[in-house]
């Protein structure tokens, strides 16, 4: 999906209130196993260009993860502040395009 980033906010909100995650996919691997993404809508209802997701295996908790990723930053889950941080300079690169 290619997000329209000219109706994207410059900034996102100090706390995602009224953001909604919808389920993209959802994956049982056995007791205290699992992992899911799911992609984010703002309060307006726009598909929002990042996800979020988790995993969770209790067996290698050093792999455990949850937070945003996005296109450039998929190394890491980025907790909202680091997502807030690094958006503003992300979205303008993407709306001289």
């Amino acid at each position: 999906m290619v997000a329209d980033y000219s109706v994207m906010p410059d900034e996102l909100p100090e706390k995602p209130e009224g953001f909604k995650r919808q389920l993209i996919m959802h994956i049982r691997m056995g007791a205290g196993q699992g992992k899911a993404s799911y992609g984010v809508v703002d309060a307006e209802g726009k598909r929002m260009p990042f996800n979020y997701a988790y995993e969770e295996d209790r067996r290698h908790p050093e792999r455990n993860y949850s937070g945003f990723i996005i296109e450039g930053h998929q190394d890491k889950a980025l907790s909202w502040q680091e997502l807030r941080a690094i958006w503003p300079g992300w979205i303008k690169e993407r709306k001289k395009s």
